[in-house]
């Protein structure tokens, strides 16, 4: 008899669904390791729980000074309090951003910016997009050195409209020649 795939059994496929609790789970675990190998969070790690016996008591000093602004959850990730201000009075509520070690930042700048519900937004645009979300010092310099700087990027969209169905694509064009 030939097994073909529709008269597989259930318990003989070769595919595990994959469960989400766990790929949650393991994305958090990964998250948790980079930021125990960046010295800063570490650093504010140790101060948060009070474990500072083996840092130097200038460096403690230094974070501690900016400790109440920083939070760990009960999986240990590192985040930031980021308070409204009268500028920026959001929904005059506290929120909490995610502290991006120094190892992901790469990867975060390029989905941010290359992100297809709304990539290529520019400079500003993309900091604001990774500021209501995520902290690290000095991300407006990181956002500014990795964004090409161009006077003109993707300024017009070609348009394609199936005459049949109504089916809309559009590209992003540079400019209006073919």
């Amino acid at each position: 008899m030939v097994m073909t795939r529709s008269r597989t059994e259930a318990g003989v496929s070769s595919r595990t669904p994959v469960d989400q609790s766990g790929y949650q789970d393991e994305r958090w675990r990964r998250i948790k390791v980079h930021q125990n190998e960046d010295v800063w969070i570490q650093q504010m790690k140790k101060v948060l729980k009070g474990d500072v016996s083996d840092l130097p008591r200038n460096q403690v000093k230094k974070i501690a000074k900016v400790s109440d602004q920083f939070v760990l959850d009960s999986r240990e990730v590192l985040y930031r309090l980021s308070t409204p201000t009268p500028e920026r009075p959001r929904n005059k509520q506290s929120e909490l951003r995610l502290v991006v070690p120094e190892t992901l930042r790469t990867d975060i700048l390029h989905y941010s910016h290359e992100d297809f519900q709304g990539g290529h937004q520019g400079i500003n645009r993309t900091f604001e997009r990774l500021r209501s979300e995520f902290y690290w010092i000095g991300m407006y310099a990181d956002v500014q050195k990795f964004l090409p700087e161009s006077d003109r990027g993707n300024t017009y969209l070609l348009l394609f409209q199936d005459q049949f169905s109504g089916y809309v694509m559009c590209k992003p064009m540079r400019n209006t020649e073919a």
